[in-house]
């Protein structure tokens, strides 16, 4: 297919979004493009700061609403580690872990009052 000095080519191969190698600028295009996204730009930083701590909540969050419900469903088994490594008072200890750990994953998980929840999650 031959194309005229002032008219686009016509035919398949226009519009088709396949790249051929005839097109060496859509080719530099998508490379930059693509190299942007996974290396940086500020597309992937702005993207990092409004959903990054969001994602770390999650992650963090996660270990410890895990932990808590764990405890829920078989507390014989916490209440006798606690009981092997000399604890005293293990009902009471065991409702402030489960509550702790609840409470502080979901207050990291929400949101609401983040920093407080963590206070409560710390050794």
């Amino acid at each position: 297919m031959t194309r005229s000095p002032g008219r686009p080519a016509a035919g398949p191969e226009v519009g088709t979004g396949v790249l051929t190698s005839a097109e060496p600028a859509a080719w530099s295009r998508l490379v930059t493009n693509l190299w942007l996204t996974i290396v940086g730009g500020d597309g992937r930083v702005g993207a990092l700061q409004n959903y990054g701590p969001l994602v770390a909540r999650l992650l963090i969050c996660q270990i410890f609403l895990i932990s808590g419900l764990q405890k829920i469903m078989d507390p014989s088994e916490t209440a006798a580690q606690m009981e092997s490594r000399g604890m005293f008072w293990v009902p009471l200890f065991l409702v402030g872990a489960i509550v702790g750990e609840l409470g502080g994953g979901s207050s990291l998980l929400l949101g609401y009052k983040a920093r407080l929840g963590a206070l409560l999650l710390c050794k």
